[in-house]
Order: structure tokens, then C-alpha cells, then sequence
């Protein structure tokens, strides 16, 4: 069986060793939990409130199920990794950890999906700035700009850093990458039912054969 709190415990416990304990690589595990997994494995259900927007225990391969503490346990970790996606370093700079939608007074993050990935940063302030790049993200596609102007590659482990006199209150930064395709295999560790996965960037695209959460 399948629990999907079991995922969010290892999302989270990869978050909290990635920001408390310098492991940042494991950043790019937590983003692919969410997107491949926890995120589309949400259940819609308007027609029963207990479990529409749920998630539980499944009796079989990514599929869905509801049940009340699977759904807060979930709810917990969901909640800590959106208070993550942008946080205050030590020495003031703001550091975009997690490509998701977040605003605060002192920045707005936008990341949306088509062909390519787009992350939007629109600073309130001038402050220094720190944006974190998925590790499968190839550097030769990267376009990194200021209201459409290249800006300076600087790195900081898996990070672009712009100093602070870079970063002007009210100009978008935009950071853009290909999502590159692959393929894996997923065996079931009981009934050894084999699952071929294809990937765009760190998100299932689809299954075969096909399987309730990923639709396509």
C-alpha cells in the first residue's frame, strides 16, 4: 500500500537538512516529490467534502485515498516547504530556495511551466538576491535577466547571486531553463509490476501504463 504522508516526511526531512544543516542539493528532492507526486496525487472530489482536496493511503500503484490524519500530515509538510520557498539569510539577503508561487512584502516569486521554466522575481526592496538552479537544470540554457538585460552569472554552490546594488525595487528578474526529457522505470517491490515514467524537468508527464494521478 501507498501512503502519501510517508512522501511529505521525506520531503520535509530533505528540506529541513538542505536549510539547517547545508545540504542544498537535496532542494532539488523536495521540489520533485512535490511536483511529481504530492501535487497531482491531491484528490478532486466536490460532490464529498471529506475528500475533496484530500490525500490518504491507496491500495494501489500513484493512485488516490483519503484519510483525515494521512491529509493533515500532508497539510503540515505543505505548509512548511511554502514558508521556504523564500527566506532572509543571516546577512539580509533574500534566497529563493523552492520554485513555487510566493509573496512577501519584500519580494514577489512567480514560477510557471510551458515549453520552458520561468521564475519571476520582483523585488520591493533592494537587497541582495540568491536564486537557487535545479541541478538536471543544463547551464547552457539558462537566461538569466533584468527587464530583459543579461545580468552576471555568479554562483554560490547551486545559487545565482546578485549583490545588492544589482537589484533595484519594482525590476523583474527573470530566470529561464529548459526542461529536458528522460525516462525511468518504477518496480513494485511486492507484485514487481514495472512502470515506465516520462519526465519533463523534475514533473511526470506521463505513465505507462497509465495510472489514476498522472492522467495523460
Amino acid at each position: 500500500m501507498g501512503e502519501h504522508a510517508s512522501c511529505g516526511d521525506v520531503a520535509q526531512i530533505a528540506l529541513w537538512l538542505a536549510l539547517r544543516a547545508g545540504q542544498t542539493d537535496l532542494l532539488d528532492d523536495v521540489e520533485r516529490l512535490l511536483r511529481a507526486r504530492l501535487l497531482p496525487s491531491q484528490m478532486s472530489d466536490p460532490q464529498q467534502p471529506r475528500r475533496d482536496g484530500a490525500w490518504g493511503v491507496y491500495s494501489h500503484p500513484f493512485g488516490y485515498g483519503a484519510i483525515l490524519d494521512v491529509f493533515a500530515a500532508v497539510l503540515h509538510s505543505l505548509v512548511d516547504f511554502h514558508e521556504q520557498i523564500v527566506t532572509t539569510t543571516p546577512s539580509g539577503e533574500t534566497s529563493v530556495n523552492l520554485h513555487f508561487d510566493r509573496d512577501l512584502p519584500t519580494v514577489q516569486v512567480r514560477a510557471t511551466r510551458d515549453q520552458r521554466a520561468t521564475l519571476t522575481v520582483l523585488p520591493q526592496e533592494s537587497r541582495a538576491l540568491r536564486v537557487r538552479v535545479p541541478a538536471w537544470a543544463r547551464r547552457d540554457s539558462l537566461q538569466w535577466v533584468a527587464a530583459d538585460q543579461p545580468l552576471p552569472k555568479n554562483w554560490d554552490g547551486a545559487y545565482l547571486t546578485l549583490v545588492r546594488k544589482d537589484v533595484v525595487a519594482g525590476r523583474l528578474i527573470t530566470l529561464r531553463y529548459d526542461l529536458p526529457s528522460h525516462e525511468t522505470t518504477e518496480e513494485m517491490p511486492v507484485s514487481h509490476r514495472k512502470f515506465q515514467l516520462f519526465w519533463r524537468g523534475d514533473e511526470v508527464a506521463s505513465c505507462a501504463p497509465k495510472v489514476p494521478i498522472y492522467a495523460s
